[in-house]
């Protein structure tokens, strides 16, 4: 038979709740939780810890991605790299035409 465990929310005492069980009674302060609620209150608990895990991510990955697009350095490299690309690519046209045409 599965287990699962909480605490207890008076004395802190682990209770080992059977699968099945809807109510726990803690053996050290005689405290009962319903398991429903128990439950619920932990998912309450760590999906509230997510969703402040995950503003906070957005918001650094906002700041960071505002100093990249604000930096003019970034957008100066950004116009050297697609200027490189294109020199390039028609180089490389240059070239394949030129093959095409017997002339290399």
């Amino acid at each position: 038979m599965k287990t699962n465990e909480l605490k207890c929310k008076n004395c802190g005492a682990t209770l080992i709740v059977p699968e099945g069980t809807y109510r726990v009674v803690c053996d050290y302060c005689n405290s009962s939780y319903d398991i429903e609620d128990a439950y619920s209150s932990a998912y309450k608990y760590h999906k509230g810890m997510l969703d402040a895990s995950s503003e906070k991510f957005e918001k650094q990955f906002k700041m960071v991605n505002d100093a990249f697009n604000n930096d003019p350095m970034f957008k100066i490299s950004k116009a050297i790299f697609i200027i490189i690309f294109v020199v390039i690519f028609v180089i490389i046209a240059i070239v394949f035409v030129n093959i095409l045409n017997g002339n290399l």
